[in-house]
């Protein structure tokens, strides 16, 4: 009889059996192993390109850290050099032109402002609250 009897399985299982691994072979080789290549070389591709972003950043705020640096260097320079009352009024007008910027968050012309979002259930919160 066989191996095929001595395990308790019939020669039709075993074909069955051999050709299902056949199958998951080829399609193993064909499909799961190119798809998973290319999800390699996917993460590696964007893993790079933080790598760059990272770098990119960097570099951008070393350069605006540089160009501050250097721009106030230049408007001591320029203190020094101004002897004449004339040019000390100029650069202190720049100065403060630069201060009183809006966006600089130094302004003292406008107040600060809280602005109270509503939320969408807000009447259901403040009723919640009045009950407390």
């Amino acid at each position: 009889m066989g191996a095929a009897a001595a395990a308790g399985s019939s020669p039709a299982a075993a074909a069955a059996s051999t050709a299902i691994r056949a199958a998951w072979r080829a399609v193993r080789w064909h499909v799961v192993v190119p798809g998973l290549q290319l999800a390699v070389y996917v993460c590696a591709a964007m893993s790079l390109m933080l790598f760059l972003e990272r770098l990119y950043m960097a570099a951008v705020v070393a350069g605006l850290w540089l160009q501050r640096r250097r721009r106030k260097r230049r408007r001591s320079r320029r203190r020094r050099l101004a002897g004449d009352d004339v040019l000390k009024r100029v650069l202190d007008d720049e100065e403060e032109e630069e201060e009183d910027h809006l966006e600089s968050g130094d302004d003292r012309r406008c107040p600060m402002v809280l602005v109270q979002i509503p939320m969408f259930n807000e009447r259901q919160v403040s009723d919640r609250a009045r009950l407390l």
